[in-house]
């Protein structure tokens, strides 16, 4: 259960991480669009979200398999695993991957946790936005990345940048429209910045970009 460090916001259960939304968000950046601004008083209070657990024990098997463990976020936190299931001819895709799990989900003692929300609502009618900002929201679509904006100083670093996971639409008895979504965290070193990735043409070899896995 995610700690409540923010006002108007609500802590809610994390799902099991995923491999493949994580790494289309990875590898999404320096060719996808820019991010959709939402307004923070689009959003209907209170917004549920959960910080991410560290993940510091990896077990990756492959052939050969890799696992590595982060002492330090397993001291601050207990251990939180993951396991993945390779078949591919590289040898090494295992431990890079192993890697890149380490690197960016094994919170350290001194780094803050990841958020993401479990419910982003909009009410969609046509007293509460217009229909060009309907139209905004509806043509919203799962792997896009939003920017919210406006947000309280008190929302924790990072919360702002969400990618788009899951997206559901339901009405009630009183003719409410309602538009809600389930986000993950921008992946990067720093909260709610993405990467920085190796970008063939832009990066140079012995820079500090990451080829991701």
């Amino acid at each position: 259960m995610g700690r409540v460090t923010a006002a108007g916001l609500l802590p809610a259960l994390r799902p099991a991480w995923a491999a493949g939304p994580a790494v289309l968000n990875d590898y999404w950046w320096g060719s996808s669009p820019s991010p959709v601004e939402i307004p923070f008083a689009w959003v209907q209070n209170p917004a549920q979200w959960v910080e991410d657990p560290p993940l510091n024990v990896i077990q990756v098997t492959g052939n050969p398999g890799a696992s590595l463990t982060d002492a330090d976020s397993v001291e601050a936190y207990g251990e939180s695993a993951f396991s993945a299931t390779l078949a591919t001819a590289t040898a090494l895709d295992a431990t890079t991957l192993a890697q890149f799990v380490r690197a960016y989900y094994a919170t350290g003692p001194d780094e803050v946790p990841r958020v993401r929300f479990m419910g982003l609502r909009f009410v969609l009618n046509a007293h509460s936005q217009s229909p060009d900002e309907i139209r905004l929201l509806l043509g919203v679509r799962e792997g896009r990345r939003i920017s919210i904006t406006g947000t309280p100083a008190t929302w924790p670093d990072g919360a702002s940048e969400q990618v788009v996971e899951g997206i559901a639409h339901s009405a009630d008895d009183e003719g409410g429209r309602f538009l809600d979504w389930i986000t993950s965290p921008v992946i990067g070193v720093d909260p709610g910045e993405a990467g920085p990735w190796f970008k063939l043409g832009t990066s140079f070899w012995g820079g500090t970009d990451v080829q991701i896995f």
